[in-house]
């Protein structure tokens, strides 16, 4: 790994944030070398953001400053960050789909000719060397529309090159991508750093930290806890940094295996081009985790059972009775809910408030005449809210300004409003700080003590392993094995996940520890 100059690129010092009801960032000091990858952590609800929109101008602080070329600024617009060669990429891309890949580099600083005209030509020759010399091998001419996230991911990170960016911020960058493609996003981060440009990197993910970072800097409730070299830091003393309590406070002894009534279950199952020949069964009391690579069918069988999509063959039976969900309203009135892997796109109105996201489900439950009884509204949403211990100024508060881990709990909490018993869980954890995996996890547990039932589909293998009694395998559409609790581990779900030109037949998820040995065993 390279030494990155020790003369800081940027500087920010003593930054001070707030909004009505919440102090965002509490004299906060974070500095970036050039050639370097400095990493910030922290729960959501750390005051990362915060400090990158002030970073890029979209935020002016209350006080402090901003040091960049030896010039300092008490604050930054948009414009004078782009003009210092600051850029910012989050996790929501900023691209405009119907345009291509080559008018999205250039949006908002395009190449202009002789009279004034647009040079096209030129512009897209720039963009072909800059695809050239990060070895990029997607169209120019596609709209963006077309492309997938990593590829949209990388077309910003182009974007910002193509600014002469000197300072680059990825929040979240490997959120959405594939072990391939994040390797191919490292990579360009090295030709990044070899090249003299700063990179602040934020993710959740330690493991990624270790293997790429330089410096790693700790936030926690507004405040910077501590900066080290990431060689001499390791994830134990990280976690412990970002939740601020010892490690062990953080981790579960695992659950008994449901043994309840079966309240869910599937017979051959299967929706075109998705998944096929899918057989389960959920006992009362039980998570039924679902493992697999990406493609696997996992997310589209969820959808399936809650109505989303129609099964072009199979059977599914709630309770015993047969059920047809023509869509999820049926879904839900058989006591389904769903928490949906993007739960910005799906699952929230994040315009509205966290009250009526609650609502949303039991509208008819809580109006009288047509007419909303606000007052009893509040007192569900007001329970709801302490119990999950949601952090919001107010019921009030629109859903879009929460963090994360908060979004995901509003999410559960109006399942817990319309009082499901089965919950369908996509990729629970997704996106949000170790401190809200852990009160995720602590809440999965508690309801699943109570009688409620989940199937749970992740990609996290400590979470699948940690939460399940059961996990289903599913490999190219198909269920392919059952592993219980005892026999689950990662290399064992691995074995069956990855691919392979003949798979075994499907097997209900219902099937014994003893039968499933045998199979093993021949």
């Amino acid at each position: 790994m390279n030494q990155p100059n020790r003369t800081p690129l940027l500087r920010m010092t003593g930054i001070v944030k707030s909004y009505p009801g919440v102090r965002a960032l509490k004299g906060v000091d974070f500095d970036l070398r050039a050639g370097e990858i400095h990493c910030l952590i922290g729960e959501n609800g750390a005051g990362k953001s915060t400090l990158m929109r002030v970073m890029s101008g979209a935020e002016t602080p209350d006080a402090g400053s901003v040091e960049i070329d030896g010039k300092t600024y008490a604050s930054l617009s948009p414009v004078l960050s782009h003009a210092l060669g600051i850029t910012v990429i989050y996790q929501e891309t900023d691209l405009v789909m119907p345009l291509s890949v080559a008018e999205n580099i250039y949006l908002g600083h395009e190449k202009v000719g002789r009279g004034g005209v647009l040079d096209r030509a030129g512009m897209r020759a720039e963009v072909v060397r800059l695809m050239q010399r990060f070895n990029l091998r997607f169209p120019i001419d596609e709209p963006v529309r077309n492309l997938g996230p990593a590829q949209r991911q990388l077309v910003q990170i182009v974007k910002a090159v193509s600014r002469d960016s000197r300072v680059v911020v990825l929040d979240e960058p490997t959120a959405s991508l594939t072990d391939n493609e994040i390797r191919h996003l490292f990579e360009l981060l090295a030709v990044f750093k070899a090249e003299g440009i700063g990179i602040v990197y934020v993710s959740h993910r330690l493991q990624e930290i270790i293997e790429i970072g330089d410096r790693v800097t700790i936030m926690r409730d507004g405040t910077k806890i501590e900066t080290h070299d990431v060689k001499d830091i390791d994830e134990n003393h990280l976690i412990e940094a970002m939740v601020g309590r010892p490690l062990e406070q953080t981790q579960h002894a695992k659950r008994a295996s449901g043994t309840g009534k079966i309240v869910l279950s599937t017979r051959g199952l299967s929706v075109a081009g998705q998944f096929e020949n899918v057989d389960l069964e959920l006992r009362q009391g039980e998570v039924l985790g679902l493992g697999g690579l990406v493609g696997a069918g996992r997310s589209e069988l969820l959808e399936c059972l809650f109505g989303m999509s129609e099964p072009a063959a199979g059977e599914i039976h709630v309770n015993g009775a047969r059920v047809r969900f023509r869509s999820p309203r049926d879904a839900i009135r058989a006591g389904l809910g769903l928490v949906p892997e993007e739960r910005r796109e799906s699952g929230l109105v994040l315009g509205r408030s966290v009250a009526d996201n609650i609502a949303f489900p039991i509208l008819k439950q809580i109006s009288w005449l047509s007419l909303l009884r606000r007052s009893k509204l509040r007192d569900i949403a007001t329970e709801l809210v302490k119990n999950l211990r949601v952090k919001t100024p107010s019921l009030d508060q629109v859903v879009r300004t929460l963090s994360g881990g908060n979004q995901q709990k509003i999410v559960l909490a109006k399942w817990l409003a319309a009082r499901s018993r089965i919950l369908l869980l996509d990729e629970p954890s997704r996106g949000v700080d170790i401190n809200a995996k852990f009160e995720i996890h602590q809440l999965i547990r508690s309801l699943v003590d109570e009688g409620v039932s989940v199937i749970m589909a992740s990609s996290d293998m400590l979470e699948l392993l940690s939460l399940s009694d059961r996990i289903l395998v599913m490999a190219e559409g198909r269920a392919v094995k059952v592993l219980t609790a005892d026999e689950a581990s990662q290399v064992e779900v691995m074995r069956y996940a990855v691919p392979r030109a003949s798979q075994p037949a499907s097997q209900p998820a219902s099937q014994s520890a003893a039968q499933s040995a045998v199979e093993h065993d021949a």
